[in-house]
């Protein structure tokens, strides 16, 4: 900044402001006026001998003229306290002087260059004061694009007063007042129908008026997947295909005639998760080996909550055992990688979701997969505990198995393999294939030797089992004849059923069919089963009332581990539903102390929780009721009918020992029970069907004077 020794014209205060520049109706643009003020300083004590040149029709230099003049000009107004260059004169009867003012823009920079003079004799003859205001130059419209940041500066040349200088914020197209006037804020809108078809409508951009309509996702555009389906009412229809569609999936329309045309974009999809699996089908795992570090990237078009774990390739095609100590969790786009890892064809690399399902599974090395798979290999996993104790995990299952010495109980049936293993790791004979930590290695330990030593002793083991048994053949008749007894001869019942306590659970219907209840309970006796039947408790039930008395049952089953089973007719069905409130018949009064709703309420929370854990049989007779109208809360557990799948029920009794029921065993037993229940039916059948609700049986307990019960039974026939 240069110091001026006469009165100068420069500019001390700048403002600003949002106009419009209009060319025709509906046809503007935004432009930003800037207001300079302009003062006159370096006023001296006598004005009057001032003088001044006519400066008012001097032509404008070229910048080039200007430039190459800016030397002598300054040389000039430093030799002469008087005089000025041809941008100040004070020599004449006018006071000029050249004004810049510029503007930048994210995409753009303009300057301009006014000359502004005023006469010498409208100088105000203020004595005492340095400048003084003389007026204000109005720059009109500098054009900008709605929403644009235009810092704006001005100066004099040469420059005798601060640079000016200001950020002006242009007002977007949601500020603006007259937004259809202004052809930079018109944008055609969006219209998006989710459905069975998922489609998407631009308005106002069809014809003269043409538009770009991108696709994108929240990382990358995607190249456009649609295909147009209508045009009308200046509506253009596209649909987009259901399986590109994914949660953060975006569009974007604007004019193809404008330049920075505004843009409208819409994510339609950003709470409708049951496109998140489209995310997973898109998604993509890729792997690298660099030095010892095995890089591997995830890309997908949204961002997705995923972990990525090394895992073993095992001899089932398409099982791969997650390796203990890798899980992390996984970023889209973001390469992480593991450390200290030597390239295996076994060794792969899996991601999964939330919800533990895989979605990829890869494997740097697959080309060696083909002669990895005439290979046998092991994994172990060693964690050093101390320097004399040391854990060892065999990757066989998930979770490996543990091991932490040669007499490990767990070494049972492959004993002999995984001591091989274990001297095979102890002697170094093992690869290291990753070192997740200081203290926790991984090796790969091979067991082809041991394989061909375990073949030859299977082919002495197959021709000395042949002379074995021909030796006993010829020598001990006797003993065979024993051992062949023993194998022939039917397991124990007590052996098999273990007196498991039965409970069971059915609704007195009528007298004949409590009697075919009656007679299942009894032939289940036989089989050395403890069953419990409340028409043979009736007088123990009358004490407690029959909810207590089936609740006090199911607690001795479940300490017991026994079974409950739930016998269905047609009468059951009907108390099933009232006692649910599913039917509009009046509720029978039934028999309080054999009640078949007091077992419902018993039962019910075990079904609706599902906490069934093989306690419940549910069974009809299959002559009287069908299977198919049980209700289907009931049929979470084994559903039987019988007798014809008495075999089955046989089986469910004998809980873990159901193994030492031989095949020819079972059908003996469930002949012998199914022939009792056959002629029961029978009975069944010829007495007919006599509803409980009429009071076809009854059963009146009182209490005498001394508090004591007494059971009256009686039936009306």
């Amino acid at each position: 900044m240069q110091e001026a020794h006469h009165p100068v014209l420069v500019p001390t205060h700048m403002r600003s402001k949002n106009v419009l520049y209009c060319k025709e109706e509906k046809d503007c643009l935004p432009c930003v006026q800037v207001q300079l003020d302009m003062s006159v300083a370096s006023l001296t004590e006598k004005l009057e001998d001032l003088t001044g040149d006519d400066c008012g029709d001097e032509e404008e230099e070229s910048d080039e003229d200007q430039e190459e003049g800016d030397e002598e000009e300054d040389e000039e107004i430093v030799n002469s306290d008087h005089s000025s260059g041809p941008d100040h004169r004070s020599n004449g009867s006018f006071i000029c002087a050249n004004l810049f003012i510029s503007q930048m823009m994210p995409t753009s920079s303009y300057c301009d260059m006014v000359r502004v003079w005023m006469p010498l004799s409208s100088v105000p003859r203020y004595q005492g004061m340095n400048s003084v205001k003389v007026g204000t130059v109005v720059f009109s419209c500098f054009l900008a694009a709605p929403g644009d940041e235009v810092n704006l500066t001005s100066y004099t040349q040469p420059r005798y007063h601060d640079v000016l200088s200001k950020t002006h914020h242009v007002r977007d197209c949601k500020k603006l007042r007259v937004i259809e006037e202004v052809k930079q804020c018109q944008v055609p809108s969006l219209n998006v129908s989710i459905g069975d078809e998922i489609s998407v409508g631009i308005l106002n951009g069809s014809r003269d008026r043409g538009y770009f309509l991108k696709l994108y996702h929240n990382r990358t555009y995607q190249q456009n997947n649609l295909y147009r389906i209508s045009q009308r009412n200046g509506e253009d229809r596209y649909v987009v295909p259901a399986s590109d569609v994914v949660p953060c999936l975006c569009f974007q329309v604007w004019l193809s005639n404008l330049t920075d045309a505004v843009r409208q974009s819409q994510c339609p999809f950003l709470k409708y998760h049951q496109y998140e699996e489209n995310v997973w089908r898109q998604s993509d795992l890729s792997l690298k080996m660099q030095n010892e570090r095995l890089v591997y990237e995830f890309t997908a078009p949204c961002d997705l909550a995923a972990e990525v774990t090394l895992c073993w390739k095992s001899s089932h095609p398409s099982q791969c055992l997650e390796i203990p100590d890798s899980r992390r969790q996984i970023f889209v786009q973001d390469p992480r990688h593991f450390k200290k890892v030597r390239p295996h064809s076994s060794l792969c690399v899996q991601v999964r979701n939330k919800d533990s399902r895989i979605w990829h599974t890869k494997c740097p090395h697959a080309a060696d997969s083909q002669n990895s798979k005439k290979r046998k290999e092991v994994l172990v996993t060693v964690s050093r505990l101390s320097r004399s104790n040391s854990s060892l995990c065999l990757l066989e299952t998930n979770p490996c198995t543990a091991l932490f010495s040669f007499t490990d109980p767990r070494l049972k049936g492959d004993r002999f393999l995984k001591q091989k293993v274990m001297q095979d790791l102890i002697a170094n004979q093992c690869v290291k294939i990753w070192s997740p930590s200081e203290n926790r290695e991984v090796f790969v330990c091979s067991l082809d030797k041991y394989m061909r030593q375990r073949w030859s002793l299977a082919w002495v083991l197959c021709l000395c089992i042949p002379s074995c048994v021909l030796l006993l053949l010829v020598l001990k008749k006797v003993e065979l004849q024993n051992w062949v007894k023993l194998v022939t001869e039917d397991t124990s019942l007590d052996e098999i059923f273990r007196c498991r306590r039965v409970l069971i659970l059915y609704s007195p219907d009528y007298p004949a069919y409590e009697q075919l209840v009656a007679t299942l309970a009894s032939s289940l006796i036989e089989l050395r089963l403890t069953v419990i039947l409340d028409q043979w408790h009736s007088v123990e039930m009358s004490q407690v009332t029959p909810i207590p008395w089936y609740h006090g049952q199911k607690s001795l089953v479940c300490e017991q581990n026994g079974l409950i089973l739930l016998l269905f007719s047609e009468g059951a069905r009907n108390k099933y539903y009232e006692w649910m409130g599913e039917t509009t018949q009046e509720r029978a009064s039934g028999n309080p102390y054999s009640s078949f709703e007091a077992a419902l309420n018993c039962v019910l929370p075990d079904f609706d929780g599902g906490t069934l854990a093989g306690r419940y049989v549910v069974a009809c007779f299959e002559d009287g009721f069908n299977r198919d109208d049980i209700p289907k809360i009931f049929q979470e557990a084994p559903v039987l009918s019988l007798p014809s799948q008495l075999a089955r029920l046989l089986v469910e009794l004998a809980g873990d020992s159901k193994r030492k029921l031989k095949k020819r065993q079972l059908h003996k037993l469930s002949t012998r029970v199914s022939e009792k229940l056959q002629n029961a039916m029978q009975r069944c059948q010829q007495n007919g069907y006599h509803p409980a609700n009429q009071s076809d049986g009854q059963i009146s307990v009182s209490l005498d004077a001394n508090g004591n019960d007494s059971l009256e039974l009686y039936r009306l026939l």
